[in-house]
């Protein structure tokens, strides 16, 4: 009498009220939003057996994956009609770049507000400004085609101002 269907119900509260789960061969597609009323679903997550995408406000934005053959395991995040972040199948995370050698690969500028601390080696192309304090427990240099020129004031490093050290 109330226009509802149930699969495995007696009693549908919905259009179509299914108990238990449920198999589309042929895709699935809904108009309105999807809605979770059981903390379990966010538990057990959507099951995807092969490539997946899920777009947002047109074609231009969508999160997407993939499981086998080319590009097996990466995905994928597009905002704007770009790509902008990928995670290969090997853990290394793009910004900016498709193809990440490195656990973070960044493409272009990056901005680190609370610091940044790095343990291991750094490798630096380019010019490198500091605004603010250096310090150092203990400085080693080896110059193989560089010119440095340090105002300290003093012949000792951070005396005073009105020192300049040029090495070359």
């Amino acid at each position: 009498s109330t226009g509802n269907v149930g699969i495995g119900t007696t009693s549908p509260s919905y259009k179509l009220d299914v108990s238990g789960s449920g198999n589309f061969t042929d895709g699935l597609t809904v108009t309105g939003s999807i809605t979770a009323t059981n903390q379990s679903f966010f538990e057990k997550g959507i099951f995807l057996n092969s490539n997946f995408r899920i777009d947002w406000g047109g074609s231009n934005n969508y999160i997407a994956g993939t499981q086998g053959g080319v590009g097996a395991g990466n995905i994928r995040i597009q905002t704007g009609g770009s790509e902008r972040i990928r995670v290969i199948g090997t853990g290394e995370v793009g910004i900016g770049t498709t193809s990440p050698s490195y656990k973070l690969d960044v493409s272009g500028s990056a901005r680190f507000t609370d610091g940044i601390e790095v343990t291991g080696s750094t490798i630096h192309n380019g010019d490198l400004t500091v605004d603010g304090i250096i310090t150092a427990k203990e400085f080693h240099t080896e110059f193989v085609s560089a010119s440095i020129i340090y105002q300290s004031g003093s012949t000792k490093f951070g005396d005073t101002s009105d020192d300049v050290h040029q090495f070359t």
